[in-house]
């Protein structure tokens, strides 16, 4: 588990609270944001200059 996470989860005692607790974090329900980063997946392009592991780091920031 990484570093910033921990705060989330460290007062929780059980795995299933824990679990709950990341899901809040990362569950989107506002449709507008989810279509904003749609968007930002579809125009995200390689080029010649970019390797794999650059085009990944490009995906991975979104």
């Amino acid at each position: 588990m990484k570093d910033h996470l921990i705060p989330h989860v460290a007062e929780k005692t059980s795995a299933k609270e824990m679990y709950d607790a990341l899901v809040g974090l990362y569950q989107n329900r506002n449709t507008g944001r989810k279509l904003h980063l749609r968007h930002h997946l579809q125009v995200v392009k390689m080029s010649s200059e970019n390797t794999v592991v650059n085009y990944l780091m490009k995906i991975t920031r979104i």
